[in-house]
């Protein structure tokens, strides 16, 4: 999810600090997904408009709740994906796996790619919903 950024928009003059999400809820975001879009915006000149350090701090989850680094007691070198979070948690798994993606790719399979995507942010959303309640975040 990129925060309500059109798709195919570069516009992202509507988002600024002031009204970004209180609270981000990820899996990895910090070690790959954040990173990884503020690498991919630099690189094709879209500005983002907060600072990065906004959503990238460590050992806090005031702004980013990044639940596998939560999970892992912010050792980002600990196994653990959100398959196995959430079968701990008794959150159903789905079928497809994130290894499954290329070959969903090649097969132009966007359909089977959103309903993997779907199922992530629904499972990463049931998972959070689990360590607000525990106060874990």
């Amino acid at each position: 999810t990129v925060l309500g950024v059109p798709r195919r928009s570069r516009d992202m003059s509507g988002l600024h600090e002031s009204n970004a999400p209180h609270v981000l809820v990820t899996f990895n975001g910090l070690t790959f997904d954040l990173p990884f879009l503020h690498i991919r915006a630099a690189v094709h000149g879209i500005p983002i408009p907060w600072h990065p350090s906004l959503f990238l701090k460590r050992y806090t989850t005031e702004r980013h709740a990044d639940l596998r680094a939560v999970l892992s007691n912010w050792d980002m070198r600990a196994p653990g994906s959100l398959d196995d979070y959430c079968d701990t948690f008794g959150i159903p798994n789905q079928q497809a796996k994130g290894s499954d993606i290329a070959a969903m790719v090649a097969a132009g399979d966007r359909e089977g790619i959103m309903h993997k995507n779907l199922s992530d942010l629904r499972r990463t959303a049931a998972l959070a919903q689990k360590l607000s309640h525990a106060g874990l975040i």
